[in-house]
């Protein structure tokens, strides 16, 4: 008797997000998984003896899916922490001035904190650090400066004592980088997988599905001794506006 070739399916593949400015390639995905819920109303005979099942019908079903990403990108954050990913361009500024009250040894000093940027100020230069009068301290003896970052720690056995106030004059240089804002955004769209099977190991299957909206899920490890950083996330799916919640298609090929 023939039997039907079976489609055993080795799955590979890109996912794609579109927040409404087009499909953006989200990078690679060491996983990616699909899962479905379903609640049923069952109906019992009771009419004699055992009461037995006569019915089973499914009256809710939900898709959901997880992934994860270990592509660190600035969008990638972005919906991690429900905000925004932006570049910051820092004009130069000249004679800047921070003020740091009761500073204790080995603690370190960000420059340049305030509402619009509360990380600080990075690149500075000509930093001079005094007691706010007469005395100017000395780098490398009294304090250490991390001009790429904008801080300064003081120094044990130096000429700053714990608990003194200190002043802290610079410039910044002009720069740009990434910066990633957390917030409250709802990160919804739409999720393509674009099916990349190895030959031989399985039909490609492409998946769309036009209504999702994604949250993290679970740890974000800033630091490990053996793994690479991956991002999680959930993914819900629900029916569009006039579209259902999955659509599996498979490639066309000419009758």
């Amino acid at each position: 008797m023939a039997i039907k070739e079976q489609n055993y399916t080795l799955g590979r593949g890109r996912l794609y997000f579109d927040d409404g400015s087009g499909e953006r390639y989200i990078g690679n995905t060491p996983e990616f998984n699909l899962t479905t819920a379903t609640e049923t109303l069952e109906h019992y005979n009771s009419d004699q003896g055992l009461r037995n099942r006569d019915r089973n019908i499914v009256t809710q079903i939900d898709y959901s899916a997880t992934f994860t990403t270990d592509n660190i990108s600035p969008e990638n954050l972005a919906m991690l922490f429900m905000g925004e990913a932006n570049t910051l361009t820092q004009a130069s500024l000249e004679n800047q001035e921070d003020e740091f009250h009761e500073v204790k040894a080995w603690h370190w000093y960000q420059l340049g904190t305030d509402s619009d940027n509360p990380a600080g100020k990075r690149k500075v230069e000509g930093v001079e650090v005094t007691d706010g009068d007469l005395t100017t301290y000395v780098a490398g003896t009294d304090y250490e400066l991390d001009a790429e970052l904008g801080r300064i720690q003081v120094l044990e056995g130096g000429a700053i004592a714990d608990g003194s106030n200190i002043t802290v004059s610079y410039d910044v240089a002009a720069s740009t980088r990434s910066v990633v804002v957390s917030g409250a955004r709802q990160v919804q769209g739409k999720m393509r997988f674009i099916s990349a099977n190895p030959q031989g190991a399985g039909d490609q299957r492409d998946f769309f599905m036009p209504s999702v909206t994604l949250s993290a899920n679970g740890d974000f490890a800033l630091k490990a001794e053996q793994d690479w950083q991956a991002i999680p996330f959930s993914v819900e799916i629900a029916r569009g506006e006039s579209a259902e919640a999955v659509y599996a298609d498979g490639r066309a090929f000419a009758p």
